[in-house]
């Protein structure tokens, strides 16, 4: 990631319902699953569990959830108690919030299935043997589908702002958009598209 990523906040005209539940749910999935499975190494050259490189994703570009539960749960694996649990998903579904145990239960079980071509081509993958693969695929997608939001209400700003004849804040926003979009082409580029 060789590009300076300004630091992503939601417009509060995101807040009223979740546009990002499809992707923060997968995201959230891999997290109470396979948590605490190896998945790379950091930088320094340190291992990183499925959960570690959640948490260190979202946490660099400021992510947050409207969803309140969905942030509980980061926190929690952050705060390192569900990090040191034998068991990911038992820590989650033995959980003492219980929004937070009834969404692992609900996650749990309902399995995901992978498409019908792994099928063809032999002894289908397992899901926790594709994590390396499939980890940081979800979590590109939700920053990627953030980032193409707030390139939209980017948008409706410069245009009120032109409608305003403001200038100065019509070459602001001209400024951070172009910043926005780079990110944009190079999450596209690391998603292979």
């Amino acid at each position: 990631q060789g590009f300076q990523q300004p630091t992503l906040q939601i417009p509060s005209s995101f807040t009223s319902q979740n546009p990002f539940e499809l992707e923060e749910r997968e995201v959230i999935r891999f997290l109470v699953k396979f948590g605490n499975y190896p998945l790379t190494t950091d930088d320094d050259n340190e291992l990183l569990s499925v959960g570690q490189y959640i948490v260190r994703e979202l946490k660099v570009d400021d992510l947050k959830s409207v969803n309140p539960v969905y942030n509980k749960m980061l926190a929690s694996f952050e705060a390192s108690h569900a990090q040191n649990a034998p068991s990911i998903d038992k820590y989650y579904v033995t959980h003492n919030d219980m929004e937070v145990s009834q969404l692992a239960i609900d996650l749990l079980s309902r399995e995901h299935v992978l498409s019908k071509i792994h099928h063809r081509f032999g002894n289908p993958k397992k899901e926790e043997d594709l994590l390396v693969d499939l980890v940081p695929k979800v979590v590109l997608e939700l920053k990627s589908k953030k980032v193409h939001a707030l390139l939209d209400e980017n948008a409706k700003k410069i245009k009120a702002a032109q409608e305003a004849k403001n200038e100065t804040i019509m070459l602001q926003l001209m400024t951070e958009n172009q910043k926005w979009q780079n990110v944009k082409v190079a999450l596209a580029k690391m998603l292979g598209g």
